[in-house]
């Protein structure tokens, strides 16, 4: 315990810092429990209990020694920032903070009558007490006012109500009303230190360069992600992937509001890494070693509690990747296009176009379904495409598009791409694309990654993804809705959906089918099965993509179907783009039980075993209660923004673009936001 003295000794040099003594040693004494010895002692002694799948369990063991030492890493990275807060010391800076001009403290808050007293407080408390303290009511109905009444004696104090438009609106109604020329924010079930002020104001009044700085947050609970306390270094490039700076430990000079303006109110969460990445853009920010606030947990009313965080982290990112100088031209190879059923491809596309990238098209084979597109397409030869589109890149579609035209591929001279698909990917298939050496990028599905034992630089993970622009969480879902969307192919196994509806006369059932190109006698045969049925599923062919997305939108279940393929040594299914685009709207999403749909769907649905299990599982839904519809919602939404959404993912794939094509025609772009 000789480390926990020491802490000690340097943690009481400060008054009032038994709060941080304490956590320090919960740290430390954690660290002990943890310490790799005891399962290192451990390991010959467990290894000899288990009688069979010894190799299994060495590796269990293993993992969960290699688990420690990360374990025990970590509580020493939190025990070095405690120990850097701990030695902080405001004795030289109170009479640099008592020069300081006024600081404005926003508390938004909405229905916390019960726990803003706290708050507010832990303002009147700081050593530092040249501040106001702005307090907006976004159109509480708990008896707020009341609560606040008695604190209103402080003139420094001001309560401001409005009707209830979220906490962004909030700050910047205080932002705008503020007479201090710093700003700080507490939200009403947190706590400020009592340092936090006095340290701050200091920094400034010191540092006339300074614009934005931040403290440590301390959380009262263990948070499953941070642990015990939130404080890094200021790392734009590392702000610009995930955020590490909480709104209740920021002070800036109001002079950045009227630069760059306030909160964006367009995210419902997350307007703290927001503001953070807007008012660090033009210099950085500075960490300040100071306890600044507590995060508390007081009710079920925060707002990670009740809005989803992924689709809010894409609003957020999309804002803030760093602009390339100038970006590629692509020609994408394909079997056809533009088909409805394709599209996967057109989402992509989309997404690039949004970018500023040049792209034009070149397919093999006319398509039954077109829609009407705005790039240039090309037929014919490829290399006569190439020649004409004047690409810096050649990005393929199918692996075996890119065997198909490897001689052309080849000849071309230019940097290649290609986007793996579903059946078409075995181990064989894939080692074949790999000898070749113009294939600069390969961009896989996580499960077709385990057909190759390969370290191979050149292959890299890319998701399924949905189109932002037209898929998006949908509230008010029909739970009584089953759709399914799916190309007119024999593999999609449609008649297990005409069965499926048999079995759930309550459940109303909408088929959207897109005809695919020489496959018109199978569409011709689903007619006439849905016929011969008298199926009750509602059959829509050839929907444009727009009426798609309202369809999926108000859906509340969507069921994939598929013919469960026997391929040896193959990918059985890719990831079917309809699964993504269904979890963005919120809808529970079925699919057959392969590993590879287990994986992709995740907690957003559930997996079938057969016709019988999938009527089961709709049925079930009947029973639910609103709030495990919302449940389920926030999950399918959660899931989907996380890992599919269109700007996220494949912003890796044009990253490798401007790479590939850097050498001859663009300069590096540094600091780029992969997903």
């Amino acid at each position: 315990m000789g480390t926990l003295s020491g802490i000690s000794r340097v943690f009481r040099r400060i008054p009032g810092s038994n709060f941080v003594f304490s956590l320090a040693k919960r740290l430390v004494l954690r660290i002990v429990r943890f310490d790799l010895v005891v399962p290192l002692q451990q390991l010959g002694a467990r290894v000899d209990a288990f009688p069979h799948n010894l190799a299994a369990s060495v590796d269990q063991l293993r993992e969960r020694v290699e688990a420690s030492s990360r374990e025990i890493q970590h509580l020493k990275r939190r025990n070095a920032v405690l120990e850097k807060i701990a030695s902080y010391s405001l004795a030289d800076s109170m009479d640099a903070a008592a020069q300081s001009p006024l600081i404005t403290v926003i508390l938004p808050t909405f229905n916390r009558a019960h726990c803003i007293g706290d708050a507010i407080t832990s303002v009147t408390r700081q050593k530092f007490q040249n501040w106001e303290l702005v307090i907006i009511d976004d159109g509480s109905t708990d008896g707020t006012t009341e609560k606040i009444a008695p604190y209103l004696s402080d003139r420094r104090i001001r309560f401001v109500q409005q009707s209830h438009s979220g906490h962004a609106a909030a700050r910047n109604h205080g932002l705008r009303i503020s007479q201090g020329s710093l700003i700080a924010y507490l939200d009403s079930d947190c706590i400020f230190f009592p340092d936090f002020l006095a340290a701050m104001a200091s920094e400034f009044v010191n540092d006339s360069s300074l614009d934005f700085a931040y403290g440590a947050l301390a959380f009262e609970q263990t948070n499953s992600y941070y642990g015990d306390i939130l404080f890094e270094p200021f790392d734009r490039a590392k702000l610009l992937t995930q955020n590490h700076i909480d709104t209740n430990v920021i002070v800036h000079r109001r002079s950045l509001f009227e630069k760059h303006g306030g909160f964006d109110t367009k995210p419902s969460r997350l307007a703290d890494w927001d503001i953070a990445l807007q008012y660090t853009a033009d210099k950085p920010g500075k960490a300040v070693s100071v306890l600044a606030a507590q995060y508390r947990i007081r009710d079920k009313m925060r707002v990670s509690d009740i809005v989803p965080h992924w689709p809010n982290y894409f609003l957020v990112a999309r804002k803030w990747y760093p602009g390339p100088v100038q970006l590629p031209r692509v020609l994408y190879v394909m079997w056809q296009y533009p088909q409805l059923s394709e599209t996967y491809i057109e989402t992509e596309i989309r997404c690039m176009q949004r970018w500023g990238v040049h792209v034009e098209v070149w397919h093999d084979v006319d398509v039954v379904s077109p829609y009407p597109v705005s790039v240039t397409t090309h037929r014919g030869s490829l290399e006569e495409a190439i020649r004409l589109s004047k690409a810096d890149l050649v990005h393929v579609h199918w692996l075996s598009i890119a065997i198909e035209q490897h001689q052309s591929l080849a000849a071309s001279g230019l940097p290649v791409t290609v986007r793996l698909h579903g059946f078409e990917v075995t181990a064989h298939t894939l080692a074949d694309l790999l000898g070749r050496s113009w294939a600069k990028g390969i961009y896989a599905f996580p499960h077709q990654l385990k057909l190759v034992n390969s370290s191979d630089a050149r292959i890299r993970e890319v998701n399924s993804v949905f189109d932002t622009a037209i898929f998006s969480p949908f509230i008010q879902k029909d739970p009584k809705l089953v759709v399914r969307t799916a190309a007119t192919l024999a593999s999609k196994d449609l008649p297990f959906f005409f069965k499926l509806a048999e079995l759930l006369p309550d459940h109303r059932f909408v088929l959207a089918a897109v005809t695919c190109n020489a496959r018109e006698d199978y569409a011709a045969s689903i007619r006439d099965l849905h016929r011969s049925m008298n199926s009750k599923v509602e059959l829509r062919f050839d929907v444009p993509r727009d009426e798609i997305a309202e369809l999926v939108a108000e859906a509340g279940i969507y069921v994939h179907t598929l013919q469960r393929p026997g391929l040896e040594n193959a990918t059985p299914v890719g990831m079917p783009i309809s699964i993504a685009e269904a979890m963005a709207t919120g809808a529970y999403v079925l699919a057959a039980d392969l590993p590879e749909f287990q994986d992709y769907v995740g907690d957003a649905g559930a997996t079938y075993r057969d016709l019988e299990h999938a009527a089961e599982l709709i049925a079930l839904t009947a029973n639910w209660s609103a709030q495990e519809w919302q449940e389920a919602w926030t999950r399918s939404v959660e899931r989907a923004f996380r890992y599919h959404a269109d700007e996220l993912v494949l912003r890796g794939i044009l990253d490798d673009w401007i790479a590939l094509t850097a050498a001859s025609r663009f300069p590096p772009v540094s600091g780029s936001l992969s997903a």
